[in-house]
């Protein structure tokens, strides 16, 4: 229904019916009370979410006992500490409700800036990564909004913004510190070799068990090495397999493939499109580097993945007739909606809060 409703308006967006801020407005309406109101247990991490929340205690304990609550970046202690200390109604609900809030509107913010297609961009975040992260992944969520936004404020020189946006994204997840490596990329200059180069290279990493960085990292201690243990030792075996060959993975890195060879019809229409595109070679790098470790792999995979939300819509530039690419983005967006909700059931049967037994 929802995949449908963005069409619909997109469509609207199209022949210009509605404008840019009329759509972001209705279907961001749309997400935010979908994903706030979910129901408990249609995501495996809700209650995980419900126990975490009802841990906290006042905000000042964060500071003063800080070894007890190392594991909870400030902001996911810190809001949810207010919230229960000022006595706010419906606790639960109103805490899933501001971070999806939040969530939704970086990346819409992001998608704004960044994208010349902005109704199939929401078509390809509805399709993917709503599920993952505002159904699922809360908190990683908005530091992969806060990358987008990031990737707008590096490339126009904002450097001041770029890095509140990056310790702001840190507080609410420390996955956001690794926003930092967009400052490593020219945002010019695209050199088709050699990022295809890397690109292949991610892929021969799998294939060989290149596990030296993921070694590393429990030598050397991070913030967030003991939360990442702790995780490992709660999954199985087959839940920390990786699987390098799934369909969506395949077709990304096909479709990825696609535009790089077409990188130069890309920039005459974006400018961000260089930038984009090497921030997409990041997330397959990560996938490569940690591919022995499966729950980070696909994690940085999917963080940096995100900019995959403008850069699918690219196909639409490198096509003679650009109604083949938009076809083609919908489809594609439609297999990736199909595999998550029918081949990986990442979340359940979608019910209203209120609805439920």
């Amino acid at each position: 229904f929802i995949f449908c409703t963005i069409l619909f308006f997109a469509f609207l967006k199209f022949v210009n019916w509605i404008n840019s801020k009329q759509l972001f407005i209705i279907v961001g309406t749309l997400f935010l009370f979908t994903a706030a109101f979910r129901g408990v247990g249609i995501d495996k991490d809700y209650a995980t979410y419900q126990y975490s929340f009802s841990l906290v205690s006042t905000p000042i304990q964060y500071f003063i006992n800080y070894t007890d609550w190392s594991n909870f970046e400030p902001f996911y202690y810190i809001i949810p500490s207010i919230f229960k200390f000022v006595g706010f109604p419906f606790y639960e609900q109103s805490l899933f409700f501001i971070f999806a809030f939040i969530a939704i509107v970086t990346k819409f913010f992001g998608i704004y800036k960044l994208s010349r297609i902005d109704g199939l961009s929401l078509l390809v975040y509805f399709s993917f990564f709503f599920f993952l992260h505002e159904m699922t992944q809360i908190r990683v969520g908005i530091a992969a909004g806060g990358l987008l936004i990031a990737t707008y404020f590096y490339y126009n020189n904002k450097f001041a913004l770029f890095f509140l946006v990056l310790i702001l994204s840190t507080f609410f997840q420390y996955t956001g510190i690794l926003i930092g490596l967009i400052l490593l990329l020219n945002k010019h200059r695209f050199n088709v070799v050699v990022n295809l180069s890397l690109l292949i290279a991610s892929f021969l990493c799998i294939l060989l068990k290149v596990n030296v960085i993921s070694e590393l990292l429990f030598v050397v201690k991070l913030p967030f090495t003991d939360k990442l243990m702790l995780t490992l030792k709660t999954l199985t075996k087959k839940e920390n397999e990786l699987n390098a060959f799934n369909i969506p993975l395949v077709l990304s890195f096909l479709i990825t493939i696609w535009l790089f060879l077409n990188h130069k019809k890309i920039i005459i229409q974006n400018q961000y499109g260089y930038l984009l595109l090497k921030i997409q070679v990041i997330s397959f790098i990560c996938f490569g580097l940690f591919s022995s470790i499966a729950v980070i792999a696909f994690r940085l995979y999917e963080f940096f993945g995100i900019v995959s939300i403008i850069t699918t819509t690219f196909l639409v530039y490198t096509t003679r007739y650009k109604l083949i690419g938009y076809f083609a983005v919908c489809l594609y967006s439609l297999l990736l909606m199909v595999n998550l909700l029918h081949i990986t059931k990442l979340v359940a049967p979608y019910k209203f809060i209120f609805f439920q037994d």
